[in-house]
């Protein structure tokens, strides 16, 4: 199986050489001082398709930031080591909100077919946190493609108490309905 790319994931990707400007090569960047950077160099390593990574990206499964490992799964998801992406991914799963990746690790997860993660993302959307309950609408629509009706979560997220997460919850709504009209 091939890992889906989204709208999102392909805009990120074209973006992704402006925000890592500083370093010569993704690969580069891979090793830089911010776990931001070196996250994003994941991504782009594994969006560009670039086999040459993936000593580099099985390394950086072990950074201290669960962000870079998660990136750096799905990178190597993408570049064929799908088992080793989604065990990691699944490891993730299990981590902080927040301070962790959990949703990062699911929304990979239903990008590799895997619907694992979804308790995680409905346990998100009734957290205190507006960051995990953001995030969790963002991951929500990975999980349709697996035949998971997401509309009920988002639907009641249109009522959350944080203006941004009801209007991010009315735009996937809107973003399902243009999927189901193609």
């Amino acid at each position: 199986m091939t890992v889906r790319s989204t709208p999102a994931d392909t805009l990120r990707a074209e973006a992704a050489p402006r925000r890592l400007a500083a370093y010569a090569t993704p690969l580069e960047a891979l090793t830089a001082v911010d776990s931001a950077e070196r996250a994003e160099a994941a991504f782009a390593l594994g969006m560009q398709g670039d086999g040459a990574a993936v000593g580099a990206l099985r390394r950086a499964l072990q950074d201290g930031e669960a962000r870079v490992r998660v990136e750096a799964a799905l990178a190597l998801a993408r570049l064929g080591e799908e088992a080793l992406g989604k065990e990691t991914l699944g490891a993730e799963l299990q981590g902080e909100f927040f301070a962790g990746a959990p949703l990062r690790a699911a929304r990979g997860l239903a990008l590799l077919g895997d619907a694992s993660g979804y308790a995680r993302v409905l346990e998100a959307l009734r957290s205190e946190m507006p960051s995990n309950r953001l995030e969790a609408v963002a991951a929500l629509p990975e999980f349709a493609p697996l035949g998971i009706d997401v509309t009920e979560p988002l639907t009641q997220a249109t009522s959350d108490s944080e203006e941004i997460v009801r209007s991010d919850a009315l735009a996937a709504l809107r973003g399902l309905q243009g999927e189901d009209r193609s």
